[in-house]
């Protein structure tokens, strides 16, 4: 009879062992999940730090038209208003640009060739007409400008920016 209660006894233990060691791997590849879950999360958030940074430093170039007050002039204005040189800056509106006097605007050299580089916070101010283009009809009150430059880690696009004559 003593040999059989060891034998029971020492099943109990082994089916407890055998159940406590379940328990464990369980546990264990919870503890692992999470520890997955926690470095997918962290490497999110470095990507995001990353992102903010370089838009923090990035450059950002506008276009808009502006009319000094008291005078009877448009200026077309490109602007870097960003925090670092942007670069390779090619411009293309839509429509063509046009003054009151029909000419081309899309063809001169800012435009059509683009601008190498521009410094933060330097403007490049261009007369486009006077105030008479409002007289012609025929003339659009606004153009969509897609701005492309680079500077950063990559190339940035700005598409169909509108700017407004009337700004």
């Amino acid at each position: 009879m003593g040999k059989e209660i060891v034998d029971i006894i020492l099943a109990i233990v082994q089916i407890g062992t055998l159940i406590a060691l379940i328990i464990y791997v369980i546990k264990t590849w919870q503890m692992a999940s999470a520890s997955k879950k926690s470095t997918e999360i962290s490497e999110e958030i470095l990507k995001e730090m990353k992102e903010s940074r370089d838009q923090e430093i990035a450059p950002y170039v506008v276009a808009y038209f502006d009319i000094p007050y008291g005078k009877p002039l448009i200026y077309l204005v490109i602007k870097n208003v960003g925090k670092s040189v942007a670069k390779d800056v090619k411009l293309e509106f839509q429509p063509p640009l046009k003054n009151s006097k029909g000419e081309k605007i899309n063809d001169i050299p800012l435009i059509k060739e683009g601008i190498g580089s521009i410094p933060p916070g330097y403007e490049i101010r261009t007369f486009f007409d006077s105030d008479s283009y409002f007289n012609k009809s025929n003339l659009p009150l606004t153009y969509k400008v897609k701005i492309s430059y680079s500077g950063t880690v990559r190339t940035r696009v700005m598409e169909l920016r509108r700017i407004d004559k009337t700004n």
